[in-house]
């Protein structure tokens, strides 16, 4: 049974990739309706709407992938479903503090360039899968046709978005390369790609996450310790619950 579940996880891994990248595109979208909002230039606010229309496209583009394998797998891909709040809960969106508000216009341009060429990366890696994918079970029986043919969308839909984040990769890192004094861009440029690295290899090593919460775990304790008389509690007091006194509180 465990095997069965493994190899459906396994099976599903690409759609459910799909599902979480949808929500940096739905958050990403909000970020630039955002700026947009908040930029005095017509001209680049009226970019950043027409960038945002493009991440909710792409959203859209995703979600309707996985609707078409769900249809042809209904018990296997239970559980995902596309909730934008969940954007907030997965803490892609801060509301109280947007990233045009976090930065200035100059490192705005440039963390928008790097996180869409960090984009296109990802998804050159789900085209990538997808090929391998095609060749594991491409053997002619009805199911592997069906499974095919979700796959080969897939690598569609895929292949269009990357198109548009190459696009607007090279209209943000463009803009800030002519406006942005040369070593500050070049400072921004180098911290943005190992901080979206650093970030990349902790979200996706569980081992990694294991560790650094042990060590949080491990510095809480060492700092509760000495104190813990602090945060002693009394010994409650006994109280006899059946009592007429607390009948209103019984079911």
């Amino acid at each position: 049974m465990k095997r069965i579940k493994s190899q459906r996880n396994k099976r599903n891994s690409l759609w459910i990739s799909l599902h979480e990248f949808s929500y940096a595109e739905f958050s990403s979208a909000i970020e630039m309706m955002q700026a947009a909002k908040r930029c005095e230039d017509i001209k680049i606010a009226n970019s950043y709407i027409r960038h945002a229309l493009d991440e909710y496209r792409h959203t859209h583009l995703m979600q309707s992938v996985i609707s078409e394998y769900t249809k042809d797998n209904p018990d296997s891909f239970r559980g995902f479903r596309f909730l934008p709040n969940n954007a907030i809960k997965k803490r892609y969106v801060n509301p109280s503090k947007f990233l045009y508000q976090k930065y200035d216009f100059q490192r705005f341009s440039i963390f928008v360039g790097i996180n869409e060429q960090s984009a296109s990366k990802v998804l050159k890696k789900y085209l990538d899968l997808c090929a391998k994918k095609l060749k594991q079970y491409g053997n002619g029986t009805e199911n592997g046709r069906s499974y095919i043919s979700n796959i080969a969308l897939v690598s569609k839909t895929i292949s269009k978005i990357i198109k548009d984040e190459h696009a607007h990769e090279k209209y943000a890192l463009g803009y800030a390369n002519r406006n942005v004094k040369k070593w500050r861009f070049v400072y921004f440029l180098l911290w943005e790609k190992i901080h979206t690295w650093g970030r990349h290899l902790y979200a996706s090593n569980n081992r990694i996450n294991t560790w650094v919460a042990s060590f949080v775990y491990f510095l809480v304790i060492i700092m509760i310790v000495p104190f813990r008389f602090v945060f002693s509690v009394g010994s409650p007091e006994m109280e006899n619950l059946v009592s007429k006194d607390n009948s209103d509180l019984m079911l």
